[in-house]
């Protein structure tokens, strides 16, 4: 027999229903107004493209010399929860009307906030821990001059996260999606001037999904149709993030003034500078623009200055020639682009090491100034060089020595009390100290004020919209949305005249290369359409260093995490990536978008790792000739929602204390851009430091360096003394600092203003301090079965050597497993319960220093209830074998014994069974919607250890109680690494490292520990676990009584599992248990119907089977007890109340021949059954196994091919009674869809036994055709 299947898999967004939260909004009315498009628009007028949003022409956002009502400071503030699908509607009379209901008022002018909170604005709604994402409702009284009459009066935001509404004085006058990216509105007609003003302003910062979930649960909250929309590696800030204000123009105003430049030769620039003018009145005007340039003059006290007008030196005009004049008419509510050609003389370009700027003066009017605008703008080129694959900046190669940075928002919690401009210039400082010319800012675009100040400092910058790790379905929403298309516009038209801006960013890590490349390709067009004076680029994973979607971007950006998340070295497979990418697209350069691993300022050993990781990386990359920068992932520690905090920066959040590797960082960058070099002499890594000593570098450079300096950690910074032959040196007294670990820095400072360094880490011991010991077991806490005594002792010297003893006992050495961790097993099982022990571990160091560390513990060996898990997962290695598990693993020798229990004394006493953690040993299970069942009883907790990986989740657990009832019941697990709990949880086990492959790694890992409550008074009988393959559990414990209440237990006596049945059949049940009250059936998932009890104790029922449609049903019995306790029991049946054809179904394709087979009607004596095709002959068919009949139909070579046919089967009957049953299916036609191919796999076909018929995939894929089947592997 020959089957073939026909295969079509298409992907389809669900609209679920909606959980109403403060307002009864339906379904119907939101899938009828659908979701809110994009506010910001272009318009060609004149064959030029003019930026629009909310009906206005966007601003620039550069600050004038125009009046501003300034509306930060103190709001009042309320939080909500907040329906989000209506957040999302399109904005129509009834939803706003709706809006307004869920708010209850709080949009009205008159509604009383005197009982919100005060808040500070701009702010963060939830700062770091507080994990509130949802709604919030924000108030402002104001004043608006009368001298504001007559104005074109616009109402401007630079950023609220996510979508925000906005009300003055009780009337809505509009909307914004999107978190990072500036937005306005004409507030002109809403004011009352010369008297008081109501703002109102709700953002709904709509949750990010964990993962990406797609649960019903999860797709109530978050369609994927947000950007972004999972959970991203950064603090999911909500609220009025940024500045708010109102800008007083004039009623006819310049709008903005984009300038794109072109180098003609050294001291020769041309611009094209396209100016917008609106007339928001009523009456036509007539004016002339004149445009001028200016040198700037930029200082320390005047480098933070907004407005550009002031960093102007108004008396050096640039010599200008070509168009500087035109005239233009504004008809009432125009706005009009004006497009001019002009020469500079005599100019210099912007570079990150001569960051020269220019002011442009634009003046309206004629007679009488009508407005003038300023902007500041630089002129350079970026471009690529093909046939070198090398990036081109100003006609010359230039390698891109980067660092990234995350925004700073006002209000969060980093340690500082400064977030605005000031801080960010430090932060630059700190930057450009370590010799880089390039950041890239986050996944988001930043304030303004950061790439004012990267054009005023010098530094080259990636700037991006925040597509962060999306797939395929979400690409395309986007795609049809419009909104990530319309947080890209407002990000190239805010920063168009940044010269810093070399490249902008589309996508960062996302997956589904088809959609990936559309998306991109769409967004680079745009660019092109209203820029084109920068590269278009993504931040894709170098996991697949030949990605195709690279072809839509001008240069290659990957993120290079090979050694860390992928790949085994540092250097060699970060090496063999990069030339993969270059064969696979020569010509164009390469950059690494991200490189780094996290390290805790003073964990020394994993600071020596980032440093070991920074060198040997960047090493892959200047050995090519083709990469053409890189950039370090980041310059600061930063909150994160996925393992918080984020610790990969070079220098703490705070930015108080500097990590080894940016001193690293320092060095190799400074070694492409100078030939200084500086070695500290004799000291070496780990030398221990006692009395005076001198510091003594050699610092060899051609030209003399400026100066060298001496510092301690990177803070205050001293002068060494030159001595003979290149050599400094400085005395330095070890006395003044405490005792500890501390990093020597000697760094030497360029003419040209680079700082080259080298540094040595040293302990200092002037005391020789005894060991310090930690125990992973609390005083006072219980123990079982064989305990896991592991204790952690480190010295300022040497390593210890540790023993332990119990109750006074002869000690015992205690085993050196790695990482200042020792170990030993102590087996309490024959001891008796509630025994005290004392346990005194004692740690040695050379000096002959004894410290020693003692506990009480009670023996309590009585068993927990655990609930059984079949594991299926391994994710435990042994130091001897890191490569078992699955290469990412909990260190075995820190996890409590193999297949013995153990007790967890946190808040409370819980009693867990570990696994066992012999290689290759299943240990935890990996969650599938497994059922787990155990002896019912009326529990009061259901305890769970268990961990995730690749981020947290909120779970559902699905509770059975046997009354029939189940309950769900979500539970939140974080991500394992780190061993930071941020749902809540309690840290079951703490490991101090994971394991790789390629050996122990940081950072420490931790399995945690969560508690259900079942329903009070319930008898609980089963739990399903999530159907989620990252979450693992590694244990489970109720806490509570077994039910002394037996279940029902019953037993279907007929019909048999799998009988074929007709007609009016007998169901009969049967349950031995006393306390039953009724039994009853039901067909399917029909309702349950009673069942009569007979005198033998039996129950029984008959049904009709001609109520039912097709062959396969299922027939349930359900027995409930006095306290209403049941049970249900299933057996599959086949309905047969005619011949039925069991093969071919319908639709069926054949080819050369087939086998028939049939299934007789029950409760019939057969006569004989026969087939027939179309109104062919009928065919006798015969008796076969599993009492069907069968029969071969030989397919003639005069059926066409595709062609349908009809297969009719009849069944005559003693008695004389006939069935009939017929499909309909086709011949010689295979027609094989594959959606999501696989690369790298392939379709074969056998054609030698006929030819392929059907479309030819776009990708090799893993199906196989031969001899006829299509399998898919």
């Amino acid at each position: 027999m020959k089957k073939f299947l026909s295969i079509a898999l298409s992907i389809f967004f669900l609209s679920l229903p909606v959980d109403i939260i403060a307002v009864d909004v339906t379904q119907e009315l939101l899938d009828s107004v659908g979701t809110q498009p994009p506010t910001f628009e272009l318009k060609k007028v004149d064959e030029i493209y003019i930026p629009f949003q909310n009906g206005v022409p966007y601003p620039s956002w550069e600050t004038q010399d125009r009046e501003y009502v300034v509306l930060s400071g103190t709001w009042k503030s309320q939080r909500q929860n907040l329906n989000h699908k209506l957040t999302l509607a399109k904005r129509t009379t009834k939803i706003i009307e709706l809006l307004e209901e869920e708010g209850e008022g709080r949009h009205a002018s008159e509604y009383d906030d005197s009982q919100w909170t005060d808040k500070i604005i701009p702010g963060v709604e939830n700062p770091s821990p507080d994990r509130y994402q949802d709604g919030a409702w924000y108030r402002r009284r104001f004043f608006v001059p009368t001298a504001a009459i007559g104005k074109y009066v616009k109402l401007m935001f630079d950023a609220a996260n996510y979508f925000t509404d906005v009300w003055i004085n009780g009337r809505w006058i509009g909307c914004h999606e999107g978190g990072y990216t500036p937005f306005a509105f004409d507030a002109t007609k809403y004011l009352n001037y010369g008297e008081e003003n109501v703002i109102t302003v709700r953002v709904d910062n709509i949750p990010w999904l964990p993962d990406a979930d797609k649960s019903r649960e999860a797709l109530k909250t978050n369609d994927h149709n947000i950007v972004p929309y999972k959970t991203c590696d950064w603090w999911n800030y909500g609220g009025i993030t940024r500045d708010v204000y109102l800008e007083l123009s004039p009623l006819v105003s310049v709008v903005r003034a984009d300038i794109k430049s072109r180098i003609l030769d050294e001291k020769t620039a041309e611009l094209y500078v396209y100016v917008v003018t609106y007339n928001s009145g009523q009456d036509d005007v007539n004016a002339d623009i004149k445009l001028k340039v200016f040198a700037t003059d930029i200082r320390d006290d005047n480098i933070l200055e907004p407005n550009a007008k002031k960093i102007a030196n108004l008396k050096k005009p640039v010599p200008c020639e070509g168009e500087i004049t035109k005239r233009v008419t504004l008809k009432a509510n125009e706005a009009k682009p004006s497009k001019f050609k002009v020469t500079l003389k005599n100019v210099r370009l912007w570079s990150p090491e001569e960051p020269t700027l220019y002011v442009l003066r634009v003046e309206l009017g004629g007679k009488k100034k009508l407005d003038e605008f300023y902007t500041q703008f630089g002129i350079r080129k970026i471009g690529v060089d093909k046939e070198n694959s090398k990036l081109v900046f100003n006609g010359e190669h230039i390698f891109l020595r980067g660092i990234a940075r995350h925004e700073l928002f006002y209000g969060e919690k980093i340690g500082i009390s400064e977030y605005g401009p000031e801080r960010t210039l430090g932060d630059f400082k700190l930057i450009k100290e370590a010799n880089a010319n390039f950041i890239r800012t986050a996944h988001y675009p930043n304030r303004q004020h950061v790439y004012i100040l990267t054009d005023r400092f010098g530094l080259l910058v990636w700037e991006e919209i925040p597509v962060y790790w999306f797939e395929g379905p979400e690409l395309n929403v986007q795609v049809a949305r419009g909104i990530a298309r319309q947080m890209w516009f407002e990000m190239i038209y805010r920063d168009y005249n940044r010269p810093s801006i070399i490249i902008w960013g589309t996508v960062n890590e996302n997956s589904w290369q088809k959609e990936r490349g559309l998306f991109i390709k769409d967004l680079r067009e745009n660019a092109y359409k209203v820029d084109g004076t920068r590269l278009v680029a993504q931040s894709a994973a170098a996991s697949d260093p030949t990605d195709a979607t690279q072809n839509e971007c001008d240069l290659l950006g990957f993120t290079t995490y090979y050694g860390v998340f992928y790949g085994s070295s540092y250097y060699d497979d970060t090496k063999a990536a990069l030339k993969k990418s270059h064969a696979a697209f020569p010509g164009k350069p390469i950059i690494s978008t991200e490189y780094g691993i996290w390290a805790p300022y003073g964990d020394l050993s994993q600071e020596d790792i980032q440093v070991f990781l920074a060198k040997d990386t960047f090493r892959a990359f200047t050995e090519l000739p083709y990469v053409c920068g890189a950039t370090w992932w980041a310059a600061f520690d930063w909150h994160t929602m996925i393992n918080e905090p984020q610790n990969m920066g070079a220098i703490t959040m705070d930015r108080k204390l500097q990590k080894a590797v940016f001193f690293q960082l320092q060095r190799q960058h400074a070694s492409l851009a100078t030939d200084l070099n500086v070695e500290i002499q004799e000291l070496r890594k780990e030398n221990i430091l006692s009395g005076r000593k001198d510091i003594t570098a050699e610092v060899k450079k051609k030209e003399k360096a400026e100066v060298v300096e001496l510092s301690i950690d990177g803070v205050n910074f001293r002068r060494m003394d030159p001595k003979k032959d290149d050599i400094y040196s400085a005395d330095f007294d070890t006395t003044t600092f405490p005792d500890g670990n501390y990093t020597i820095l000697v760094r030497a400072k360029s003419k040209d203003g680079l700082y080259v360094s080298d540094f040595v880490r040293v302990a200092i011991e002037n005391i020789d301090d005894p060991p310090v010991v930690a125990l992973n077991l609390k005083d006072g806490g219980a123990v079982m079965e064989k305990v896991n005594l592991t204790a952690l002792a480190t010295d300022d010297r040497s390593q210890p050597t540790l023993a332990y003893s119990i109750d006074g006992c002869e000690p015992g050495p205690m085993e050196y497993l790695e990482a200042g961790i020792f170990q030993a097993i102590w087996d309490v099982s024959e001891l008796e319960d509630g025994s005290k022990h004392e346990i005194v571990i004692s740690a040695l160091d050379s000096s002959e220093n004894l410290t020693e560390k003692k506990i009480t513990v009670i023996v309590d060996n009585k068993p927990g209830n655990y609930i059984d898990l079949l594991f299926n997962h391994d994710w435990t290695s042994w130091n001897k074998n890191y490569g078992d598990g699955t290469g990412w693993d909990f260190p075995a020798e820190e996890l409590p014994a193999s297949n013995s229990a153990f007790i967890h004394s946190g808040d409370g006493k819980i009693k867990f069974k570990f696994g066992d953690k012999a290689d290759s040993a299943l240990n935890n299970l990996e969650c599938s919607k497994q059922e787990l069942n155990f002896a019912p009883g009326t529990y009061t907790k259901v305890h769970i250890l268990a961990s995730m990986h690749n981020g947290g989740g909120n779970l559902p657990f699905i509770l059975q109680y046997t009354d029939g009832t189940q309950e769900k019941i979500f539970v939140e697990f974080s991500d394992w690494w780190g061993g930071n709990p941020i749902h809540g949880e309690e840290i079951g086990i703490l490991c101090s490292h994971h394991h790789e492959s390629s050996g122990d790694k940081k950072p420490q890992v931790g399995i945690y520990i969560q508690t259900i409550e079942p329903a009070k008074g319930k008898i609980l009988s089963s739990i399903t676990l999530p159907s989620e393959d990252r979450f693992h559990i590694f244990a489970m414990t109720l806490e509570g009584e077994v039910s002394n209440d037996a279940i029902p237990q019953p037993t279907i006596l007929e019909p048999k599992a799998d009988s074929v049945l007709g007609d009016v059949i007998k169901i009969v049940a049967e349950d031995k248990e006393e306390d039953i009250t009724k039994v009853e059936y039901s067909i399917d998932k029909g309702d349950w119907q009673p069942m009569l009890p007979s005198p033998d104790g039996l129950y029984i029922a008959e049904f009709d089977t001609s109520k039912v449609v097709g062959p396969n049903h299922t027939i349930n019995i359900k027995a409930t007890d006095k306290i209403n306790q049941i049970a249900i029991r299933s057996v599959k049946v086949r309905i047969i109340n005619k011949v039925t054809i069991v093969f071919p179904f319908e639709g069926t394709s054949l080819y050369k021949s087939a086998e028939i087979l049939v299934q007789p009607r029950a409760n019939r004596e057969v006569r004989k059954i026969e087939f027939q095709v179309d109104n062919s002959p009928f065919m006798e068919m015969k008796p076969s196994k599993d009492g069907l009949y069968a029969n071969e139909w030989k397919i003639s070579k005069s059926y066409a091919p595709g062609s349908t046919h009809t297969l009719t089967v009849r069944e005559l009957e003693e008695g004389g009674g006939v069935t009939i049953d017929s499909v309909k299916v086709t011949t010689d036609a295979v027609k094989i869809l594959i959606a999501e191919p696989v690369s790298g796999h392939k379709i074969s076909v056998d054609k030698s036994l006929r030819d392929w018929i059907g479309i030819l995939p776009e990708q090799e894929n893993t199906a196989t055709v031969s001899e006829g089947e299509y399998i898919w592997n």
